[in-house]
């Protein structure tokens, strides 16, 4: 862990910190030099483990503590026991790209949890903010975590457009879905989990994208190669082996970028992988 912080001394003139009780200040010094704080601003603790550290009773340390999250000075997962200081860098801000490649050291000292993810993904933005070679600089770690946080922004926004469109189906009498494409879904789903070793069940919430993608025109045999491709692509990678779902494989414009990498020479093969 760094053994030097920087503490930029118009601090006394910020309006949050002289909001602050004075256990308030001595926490938030606490938390600010404490040895376990890594390079990135995080570091993994309790408030019943650093009011012990101090001597104080919890319910002082915790009341001083709780002024500071209401603040957003911090933020907390106390299920993970995660802190994390989300202005920290803007103090201590990385002094080469060489700093940021050995951020990926001190990711293992930090316990998993959405609070990281979002740690993960300030970092990224706060690196785009500098010359270039430090966000080349950023470990894959980073990258694959705002690139997945993307994803699921852009899959939850298609969602939507799937939902309004399916309601401006049922008001023009649209909706009928033909009993083959039901058959035809069922089969597609149980390929998905033969081969990425799930077990999806044939439900409405299933059914009802891969129906939509047979409706639009694409044969079950494009929903097999697709499949067949990205389970060779993404099931090895822990990473991405959470995305061989439905919602992922068949939402509208996934689907078609999918079907746009299916080779049209020489056909995937989709029964011996």
């Amino acid at each position: 862990m760094a053994r030097f912080r920087k503490i930029d001394t118009r601090i006394w003139n910020d309006q949050k910190f002289n909001g602050l009780s004075e256990d308030g200040k001595i926490v938030f010094f606490l938390l600010l030099t404490h040895p376990h704080l890594t390079s990135i601003g995080a570091f993994r603790a309790s408030v019943p483990g650093l009011s012990a550290e101090i001597g104080w009773p919890v319910d002082r340390f915790l009341t001083a503590f709780s002024d500071i999250l209401q603040k957003q000075m911090v933020q907390y997962d106390e299920g993970a026991s995660f802190i994390w200081l989300p202005n920290f860098l803007k103090y201590n801000s990385p002094e080469s790209p060489n700093v940021v490649r050995a951020w990926e050291n001190v990711l293992d000292y930090l316990p998993e949890c959405s609070l990281k993810e979002a740690m993960l993904k300030a970092c990224y933005d706060f690196c785009k903010q500098l010359p270039l070679s430090f966000s080349e600089a950023l470990p894959k770690v980073f990258r694959k975590s705002m690139a997945n946080q993307e994803q699921e922004q852009e899959q939850e926004q298609e969602q939507e457009q799937e939902q309004e469109q399916k309601k401006k189906d049922m008001m023009s009498g649209k909706s009928k879905i033909k009993p083959h494409f039901k058959k035809e879904a069922v089969e597609i789903l149980e390929f998905l989990n033969e081969k990425a070793n799930r077990n999806y069940r044939p439900v409405k919430a299933n059914l009802k994208l891969i129906i939509d993608r047979l409706q639009s025109g694409a044969s079950i045999r494009d929903c097999f190669q697709i499949i067949a491709r990205k389970t060779r692509q993404w099931k090895s990678d822990s990473k991405m082996s959470i995305y061989l779902r439905p919602v992922t494989l068949f939402n509208a414009t996934k689907f078609e970028q999918y079907r746009g990498e299916l080779s049209i020479s020489k056909m995937e093969k989709i029964n011996h992988e």
